[in-house]
């Protein structure tokens, strides 16, 4: 048998990651077996099994996909505000299906180790993405707010909080326009976004 080449490896993790997170999507981490992965992905156990260890290692895997996912949506971004942030999020489908799927599984770590485990970084990651990003935008506002550049200190303590100020705004803006289903959500998020310094 032929050796896989280094891009079909990559692209049958993908196959994989993406079967597994469709399957932890509908059915939780529990509920989830490695026969409904190798079902989903098409392939055989033998073909999963090289690549992974077990569903933990699936899971694993699948998290940081989605952190490498969110990664690259800011990176697009040039210099962004908060508000520039939220609208990308309001706009782009993929960060809701994402958003919604994270969580189903993310609770599933009160009572499940391996979720646990792995998920416990995934806020702090997210956290510290979203600061970053908002950086050159944070020393610009502080800038002409006190008429002088801030010192490292400040911007890293502004920027710090105003990541968590958006990420609770968008996290309270999901929740809400997912649980309801009647909700003007175009409203919504403008209330959201009016909450955020420009």
């Amino acid at each position: 048998m032929p050796r896989l080449t280094e891009a079909t490896k990559q692209a049958r993790r993908r196959q994989i990651i993406d079967a597994a997170f469709t399957c932890f999507t509908a059915k939780g981490y529990t509920h989830t077996s490695m026969s409904d992965i190798i079902k989903e992905s098409g392939l055989s156990s033998g073909s999963i099994y090289s690549h992974f260890s077990g569903k933990g290692d699936i899971l694993h895997a699948t998290v940081q996909q989605r952190i490498d996912m969110i990664t690259a949506a800011y990176q697009e971004l040039k210099d962004p505000s908060p508000r520039d942030i939220m609208r990308m999020i309001f706009s782009t489908s993929a960060v809701e299906a994402n958003f919604t799927s994270m969580l189903r599984i993310r609770l599933e770590a009160f009572t499940v180790p391996e979720v646990q485990e792995s998920t416990n970084t995934l806020f702090t990651t997210l956290h510290d993405i979203v600061a970053q990003s908002l950086t050159p935008w944070g020393q610009q506002y502080l800038k002409a707010k006190n008429k002088r550049k801030p010192s490292a200190d400040e911007l890293h303590s502004f920027v710090s909080d105003t990541a968590d100020a958006l990420i609770l705004t968008f996290q309270g803006f999901m929740v809400r326009s997912t649980l309801s289903a009647s909700t003007n959500r175009e409203h919504l998020f403008n209330i959201a976004l009016n909450l955020l310094p420009e």
